[in-house]
């Protein structure tokens, strides 16, 4: 039962790193266009 606890917060960690990722990879697009 406690390891129902541990795998939520393990896909908010991935998730909060995919949208880390997409937010650095749409700042690059914004600034790198002239």
């Amino acid at each position: 039962m406690s390891n129902t606890l541990g795998t939520p917060k393990r896909i908010l960690s991935y998730f909060s790193r995919i949208s880390l990722a997409a937010l650095a990879c749409r700042l690059a697009l914004v600034y790198g266009n002239p």
